[in-house]
């Protein structure tokens, strides 16, 4: 009697582990493998090419082994969107990573090393520049690539320049030489209103402190120390320009299309900004504009910083050796070279054929985009703004305070780094948590609840079962009394609630 209980119990156990834990394609033998990365018309008809091109090769060459890739963009909130597939468990196979060092160690991301070790990959991934490299490594295994790089550059208006008879910028201009002309450029009209803006220059603290060598975090990247010499030297020269000269256009009234309107209706004459910006200004048939290098900052080096999107794959992926290779196409040179085109990247890999043909850009002037390489071997990466303990939306929220009071003159440049570094310590001594103990791990979970759970089902129901026999027999028995009598009963039952 008691192994028909337990049989049965294992048989319920059993589906409902097929059911719930493993996924079954077997409706069809074709492999499906989907992509996801921020909705933008712009690209997505391209990302989509990319896509259905890997599909047609691959099938192509493993007939034996054909997929079907699937191309389906995230609008809205992404990061909250990606966090909701997460616990849905209906996360795509390959998505933008929102934070990498937090979705690696909560075991979200698949990890790369294995599949870079099994098809000898290391030479084409230490192509890369050193700082993606290390951004991508954690404790020694790869996680995600780079799905483009970004750097800043001084874009500006030819003609306003020409107008007021000042020489084009070039790699030996300083932050001074920019001040300068952004004085000479900014034009007033009736009641002091300006007509004509002489820069466009977003504030961002952190990228602020860092291009004139500024510290964000200490050696050990556990403590905040922004509040520096250099930070609060380049602080000191926004507030100037933003306060006193009143050169460069408010950031709270750049929001939007703004900025980009002034630029266009030749407006704005310097604009600093990164690569996917020339998007937009390939369209401004008006405007005759040009790209420079970052101005040299008062430190006397120029630091520019590297921003990028991480392409990773999920864990759970049922095809992690087709999703590797499909991470190696969309994150390599020739659809690098495709987001070159569409103006929202510059090359991943120093020292290629490749970045021959971004400096020489089609339609633009013959070695211009060397300005957006300029300073990169200083480039700094979000390893130097956030710890790893901490979300960067988390710190983002203490930056975006911080340069809100300072934007709108509440805080000194003085008071704006004291506050950024203190809230930034608590929020890190905050997230600081002794070492979890180690988990059971898996083999002995699945051991649990496929042999142990159905045997215990089956006892207990047993138990009961035996019981109700009894009481049949004895008809005066209380319909409560074999559990209340035999509390064994209640051992049996009480694991599987």
């Amino acid at each position: 009697m008691i192994w028909r209980y337990i049989f049965i119990s294992f048989l319920i156990i059993l589906t409902l582990f097929i059911v719930f834990f493993v996924k079954s394609e077997l409706s069809s033998d074709v492999k499906n493998i989907s992509f996801t990365m921020y909705k933008y018309e712009e690209f997505d008809k391209f990302h989509r090419q990319a896509g259905e091109t890997f599909e047609d090769q691959w099938n192509k060459e493993n007939p034996d082994e054909i997929i079907d890739v699937v191309y389906n963009p995230i609008g809205g909130n992404y990061n909250v969107k990606i966090n909701t597939e997460i616990v849905a468990n209906t996360l795509q196979d390959l998505f933008l990573v929102p934070s990498l060092p937090h979705f690696a160690a909560d075991n979200v991301m698949l990890d790369l090393t294995p599949y870079i070790n099994k098809y000898n990959d290391w030479d084409y991934i230490r192509q890369l520049y050193p700082q993606l490299i290390d951004y991508h490594t954690i404790d020694g295994k790869v996680y995600g690539l780079p799905f483009n790089l970004q750097t800043n550059v001084l874009y500006y208006n030819r003609t306003l320049f020409q107008r007021e008879g000042i020489p084009y910028p070039d790699g030996n201009w300083t932050w001074d030489d920019m001040r300068a002309a952004a004085n000479k450029l900014t034009k007033r009209g009736a009641g002091g209103r300006i007509l004509q803006y002489g820069l466009i220059w977003s504030f961002n603290p952190d990228r602020l402190a860092l291009m004139n060598g500024g510290r964000i975090l200490n050696d050990t990247a556990d403590r905040c120390v922004i509040d520096n010499e250099r930070a609060l030297e380049a602080f000191k020269f926004y507030y100037k320009l933003l306060h006193e000269d009143k050169v460069i256009l408010p950031p709270k009234q750049e929001k939007g299309e703004l900025g980009f309107e002034h630029f266009k209706n030749n407006t704005a004459a310097m604009m600093i900004g990164a690569r996917w910006r020339t998007l937009l200004f390939k369209s401004f048939s008006d405007v005759d504009w040009a790209v420079a290098p970052l101005p040299i900052p008062p430190s006397g080096e120029r630091s520019n910083f590297m921003a990028f999107i991480t392409l990773g794959i999920n864990s759970k992926t049922n095809h992690p050796d087709i999703a590797y290779k499909l991470l190696l196409q969309l994150t390599g040179p020739e659809h690098v070279r495709r987001q070159v085109n569409w103006c929202n990247s510059i090359p991943t890999r120093p020292g290629t054929e490749f970045n021959e043909y971004f400096i020489n850009e089609p339609e633009r002037p013959k070695g211009e985009n060397k300005a957006y390489l300029l300073g990169i071997e200083n480039a700094l990466t979000l390893d130097d703004v956030y710890p790893h303990c901490i979300q960067q939306e988390e710190g983002g929220e203490i930056f975006n305070k911080y340069a809100d009071r300072f934007i709108n003159g509440i805080t000194s440049p003085e008071e704006t780094l004291a506050g950024i570094q203190k809230e930034f310590n608590e929020l890190i001594d905050k997230h600081k948590k002794p070492h979890k103990p180690v988990n059971i791990s898996l083999f002995i979970k699945q051991f649990l609840l496929i042999i142990i759970l159905p045997v215990t089902i089956g006892i207990g129901g047993w138990r009961l079962s035996s019981r109700r026999n009894k009481q049949k027999e004895n008809k005066t028995a209380r319909v409560a009394g074999p559990l209340k009598k035999y509390y064994a009963g209640y051992l049996f039952l009480m694991p599987n609630f």
